[in-house]
């Protein structure tokens, strides 16, 4: 969930300007958010 590279001060960057009070929710939504897109693409090529 956490991409090579990001630091614990990236992290609490993006979750606030995302609009989350703690990292972890920000992770949980990002990864969930992620995982729409991907099935989202796999049925557009599937058509």
């Amino acid at each position: 969930m956490v991409e090579p590279g990001e630091t614990w001060w990236v992290l609490e960057r993006n979750a606030a300007a995302a609009g989350f009070w703690r990292v972890e929710d920000y992770l949980k939504w990002r990864h969930a958010d992620q995982q729409l897109l991907d099935n989202s693409s796999e049925s557009c090529a599937n058509k």
